[in-house]
């Protein structure tokens, strides 16, 4: 019997050439890498945490052994146009418990805004299929206008929005002094001040290190850094999990040598004062991590990092924004634009799904108002 995915690959491969399949083993995974690599750094807006490098790192080290995965992919011959990458979680429900399909923190779905949500609902139906016990499925952090406001060829599935935080992005395609003239002339006078106090001290100068095998070398020198403040006091730092440890170990070279990583430092006195973890996609340069000397810090030394970058990229006729990932309200002073992130909520439309799934999310947001 054609499922109702199978007809739906149908229509697509009639009208568009597009199959659709479900991998849930390493080494068929491992196929499509290279594939999967060159769609995350060709795609516009797109962070590399979405990449295969990323995704394959997370599960040698971030899967926990009671979940499992799965990962959608959406071809035309060989060129590759879509990729869902899924983690399969068990969740508590008072004394049972469910099975939820989720993103991994930060990465997020290759999926087309042009489509008018076709893709989205194949590949999201044979998400369902590859897992057919899945109540539902929860995509978190995803920018809301990537995200279909309804999914077509599909009686087959419910799905909710719900508001989530915010991303704050400065748009560098300004030159230095049209950028700079946007400032308060007191904000201007006091980052410039900062900068020149930290490049004051001996020895002091900013660098950016892009070279694969020198990004690789600094990796446990940005951990010992990140760990170095208050989040070394509080037991939040990297270097307090060593499974994260690990993962940074893992992710961070294979990021390199896509040319997708590099490091921003401030060094002076002989030590770095600061290192920015910066990742590089096709049109955007994104922020994930920041870490500077505690002795350092009535110096600003993460502000002047953030100064430093913002005219790299600015310099950098190949960027077009650079994205901070975080809407913490320190980061105004630097003539932001905001990006609204939702988190989405996709559901079967069967029984089970409905009750324990889709109508109490509804009901929460109801109540939310």
């Amino acid at each position: 019997m054609t499922t109702e995915r199978e007809k739906l690959a149908t229509i697509h491969e009639r009208r568009t050439g597009t199959e659709v399949c479900a991998i849930t083993d390493r080494e068929s995974l491992n196929e499509w890498a290279d594939r999967w690599n060159r769609l995350a750094m060709s795609a516009p807006g797109v962070n590399p945490m979405s990449s295969f490098a990323y995704y394959s790192a997370w599960l040698d080290c971030r899967l926990r052994p009671e979940e499992s995965w799965a990962c959608v992919l959406a071809a035309q011959g060989d060129e590759l146009l879509a990729v869902l990458p899924l983690l399969v979680q068990k969740r508590k429900l008072g004394a049972l418990s469910q099975t939820m399909l989720v993103n991994p923190y930060q990465v997020a779905p290759i999926l087309p805004t042009t489509d008018d949500g076709r893709l989205w609902s194949l590949t999201i139906q044979a998400a369902f299929e590859t897992c057919p016990q899945a109540v539902g499925l929860e995509l978190g952090h995803i920018r809301s206008d990537w995200v279909p406001s309804a999914f077509k060829d599909s009686g087959k599935l419910l799905m909710l929005r719900q508001p989530d935080a915010f991303g704050k992005v400065v748009d560098t395609t300004d030159n230095v002094e049209t950028y700079m003239a946007r400032f308060k002339s007191r904000d201007r006078r006091e980052i410039r001040r900062r900068h020149r106090r930290l490049m004051e001290l001996p020895d002091a100068r900013a660098s950016i290190v892009d070279k694969p095998e020198k990004v690789v070398a600094l990796t446990d020198a940005f951990v010992d850094i990140e760990g170095s403040g208050w989040k070394g006091e509080r037991g939040t730092a990297i270097k307090d999990d060593p499974a994260m440890v690990e993962f940074y170990r893992s992710f961070i070279p294979l990021l390199a040598d896509l040319g997708a990583c590099e490091w921003h430092l401030i060094e002076a006195e002989g030590t770095l004062v600061a290192m920015d973890l910066v990742l590089r996609g096709k049109d955007t340069m994104f922020m994930p991590k920041t870490g500077f000397r505690e002795e350092y810090r009535n110096m600003g030394p993460g502000q002047v990092g953030h100064y430093l970058s913002i005219l790299a990229a600015l310099g950098d006729p190949t960027v077009r924004l650079l994205d901070f990932m975080s809407d913490g309200p320190w980061l105004d002073i630097w003539q932001v634009s905001v990006y609204d992130y939702v988190n989405v909520y996709v559901y079967p439309k069967r029984l089970r799904s409905r009750v324990v799934g889709f109508w109490p999310r509804r009901l929460q947001q109801a109540l939310r108002g």
